[in-house]
């Protein structure tokens, strides 16, 4: 059963990585939540964000980054009384330091395990509550309760604490 759910929850993340889809008829297994449009769009433009600056690594915070301006969260962060030009600039700074390729070297940019694991994790945890869709706010959600198990930055766990 692990082996399938990290399978799909893989398989969701890399289709949604894709560039975004127009048309949602793509079937999903029974009881698997599809990822929204709107985090669809955010995993595909981290990649192409993280591609385009020649980074090896796509992390969480590179994600998070990409979601700080969403509506959705933007509410949630205010709401929380979390400054979130200042957690910008805490994820910018992290992801500013991710390994790049070597000049003159070619390669495709990675999901981190830890990248991999909170969409495993959001997915897993909208499908416990029956919702049908994996949202940006669910993967905020994700990051916050498993900061430490996802090794996200000290900097950024200390400034997303009090995300509600």
């Amino acid at each position: 059963m692990q082996v399938q759910l990290c399978a799909v929850s893989l398989a969701l993340m890399l289709a949604a990585c894709a560039a975004p889809s127009k048309e949602r008829d793509v079937p999903t297994l029974t009881g698997t939540p599809v990822i929204s449009k709107q985090l669809e769009i955010a995993l595909h433009d981290s990649f192409v964000r993280a591609h385009g600056k020649r980074q090896r690594w796509i992390t969480v915070e590179h994600l998070l980054l990409q979601l700080v301006d969403d509506p959705s969260i933007r509410e949630r962060l205010d709401s929380s009384a979390i400054d979130a030009a200042a957690l910008r600039s805490e994820l910018d700074r992290y992801v500013s330091r991710t390994e790049t390729f070597p000049s003159g070297e070619e390669g495709n940019t990675e999901p981190t395990v830890a990248f991999q694991k909170a969409i495993e994790y959001a997915i897993l945890r909208v499908q416990k509550r029956g919702d049908a869709e994996v949202t940006p706010s669910n993967i905020y959600e994700t990051v916050v309760a498993e900061s430490k198990r996802l090794s996200l930055d000290p900097t950024v766990q200390r400034r997303l604490a009090s995300f509600k």
